[in-house]
């Protein structure tokens, strides 16, 4: 007689925060559960996977009958999606904050921001800013961080291509390199080749949050929707920081990264 050792799992990937999953066995009972490699909390007789304690990777995961008779399925273990409940709600009209006064001068500098938006949201005018830093010299695309009126990513007049405004939450960052003068725009970890630029220019003392400022200092084109985990630094952040911060959707402690310092400033909009 054959033995049939087959059996499934309703998906091929789980969120540690979902809801536990057990596999249907469609073949014969009795056999055991095992997965590879190691990390994957799973009960052997019945195959239910504990996500809240799973290591996030990707496992084989075994059904073996007595007879040595098995069967495979992979499944992936992924973070939780960020679903932050303590963010700061701009209404497009007239919100925004300025950040206590902190010198940037002519060095590097980064810049790291939750956003979320949705297709609806009305952004005032052309050039809704999240991040704008006070008057400085130079160039104004060095001093210009956000997301523009048609929803990507923006330094001054170079946008990005993945739109932002689908209601999920995405990360963003902006760097310079004060020994190039080159500057450069990620989403949810990834560099986004069409957000580039060059500028010499210093920054001044005050970065405004959810609003754009323009040359004469007047407070102007508002941002709609919702910003968490505001944070500068005083330095180039480099891709591994970047992918440590995005942490694939779940908000890392910026205060204790591997692959960077603690930023200059970090507004936890509430969290």
């Amino acid at each position: 007689n054959c033995t049939d050792a087959s059996f499934s799992y309703a998906s091929d990937s789980y969120a540690t925060n979902g809801t536990d999953p057990t596999p249907t066995i469609t073949g014969d009972a009795g056999g055991t559960f095992t997965a590879t490699p190691s990390g994957l909390s799973l009960n052997a007789s019945t195959g239910e996977i504990t996500l809240s304690t799973s290591t996030i990777n990707s496992y084989t995961i075994r059904y073996t009958l007595p007879d040595t008779t098995y069967a495979e399925q992979t499944v992936g273990i992924t973070a939780a999606p960020f679903a932050s409940t303590r963010s700061f709600s701009f209404d497009g009209v007239n919100d925004y904050f300025d950040t206590t006064a902190f010198s940037y001068g002519s060095g590097s500098i980064s810049a790291s921001v939750w956003i979320k938006t949705s297709a609806s949201a009305f952004w005032n005018l052309e050039f809704p800013i999240i991040i704008r830093s006070n008057l400085g010299s130079g160039t104004d695309i060095g001093r210009t961080y956000g997301v523009s009126t048609n929803r990507v990513i923006a330094i001054g007049s170079s946008y990005g291509s993945t739109k932002l405004n689908d209601g999920n939450w995405h990360h963003l960052v902006w760097t310079r390199d004060i020994s190039t003068g080159a500057m450069k725009g990620y989403v949810d970890g990834n560099l986004t080749p069409e957000v580039t630029g060059t500028s010499a220019g210093t920054f001044g003392s005050m970065f405004r949050i959810g609003a754009y400022t323009n040359a004469a200092g007047a407070v102007s084109y508002y941002y709609e929707g919702l910003i968490d985990e505001v944070a500068y630094w005083n330095s180039l952040l480099t891709d591994a920081a970047i992918t440590e911060i995005y942490n694939s959707g779940v908000p890392n402690d910026l205060d204790s990264l591997s692959n960077a310092s603690a930023p200059t400033a970090w507004y936890r909009c509430g969290e």
